[in-house]
């Protein structure tokens, strides 16, 4: 039986969907290694934090959850096969294995939607978006991924999607245009932040990776968790595979759009 993988994405700014740069390149990469293509596709993202465990998957809906970009980033549409079935079938998997679940009937924010669309331009299967929970702590993140981890062995592509370096306050705009990746030097608060991670990632260093605050450069990094969140919900799913760099590139100096598979 195929095992699937486990991938984490950085998806950066909502209009890199329209970009061709090295980072949707690894996107579209990704989607080509795999041998075939898996029942259900499950995104955890960083920017559905409910207050409660739920899953959502419903067709042909997306959402523009953003503001002040160029209008034709708001006419863009992403065609999706029927994932009911598939949000049922998740959530009594995840209820067997005591992560109680609500259904709902949303639309897939983005970001589930830039990198996944990027990969699959027209899916042939369902997508499905799962949450992080801010208020239940970093260890429940990575316990939750390896709930998720036997899923990959029963047809389960996993994509946690957020930012392994995400502070807005941060980004340098001097000189940027949209689709320029490495206009300037990521700064060392950013760089050492990585390397941290990397090594923790590495060596399964848990305690670590749990408490990202206390890592070289982790406050200015990931200032707030939601987008550090899914790294380790694909950290737990990986297991006992290691993430491993993919892609690493920057964007408005410290906005890392890094990629990590397993």
């Amino acid at each position: 039986m195929t095992k699937f993988p486990v991938w984490f994405v950085s998806h950066g700014a909502p209009d890199i969907v329209l970009q061709d740069n090295a980072t949707t390149q690894a996107w579209t990469a990704l989607a080509e290694s795999l041998d075939s293509m898996p029942d259900i596709v499950l995104c955890i993202s960083a920017h559905w934090d409910r207050g409660a465990p739920a899953l959502a998957g419903v067709e042909s809906a997306i959402q523009h959850d953003f503001g002040g970009f160029a209008p034709d980033l708001y006419e863009r549409r992403w065609s999706l096969v029927d994932a009911s079935e598939a949000v049922h079938w998740l959530g009594s998997q995840l209820g067997r294995r005591g992560v109680d679940v609500a259904l709902v009937p949303r639309p897939l924010d983005h970001g589930v939607w830039v990198p996944l669309s990027r990969m699959w331009p027209q899916p042939s299967v369902p997508v499905v978006a799962a949450f992080i929970e801010l208020a239940l702590g970093a260890p429940w993140h990575l316990t939750l991924g390896r709930h998720l981890a036997p899923l990959r062995e029963r047809g389960v592509l996993i994509i946690a999607s957020g930012g392994v370096v995400h502070n807005l306050r941060r980004l340098s705009w001097s000189g940027a245009n949209a689709d320029d990746e490495v206009h300037a030097s990521p700064p060392q608060w950013a760089v050492k932040f990585v390397e941290a991670v990397e090594t923790a990632l590495a060596s399964g260093d848990e305690a670590a990776l749990c408490s990202p605050w206390s890592m070289p450069g982790g406050r200015e990094s990931v200032p707030t968790l939601e987008h550090y969140l899914p790294l380790l919900v694909a950290y737990g799913a990986a297991s006992p595979d290691v993430l491993i760099p993919v892609h690493r590139a920057w964007s408005h100096g410290s906005l890392g759009l890094h990629a990590y598979a397993a």
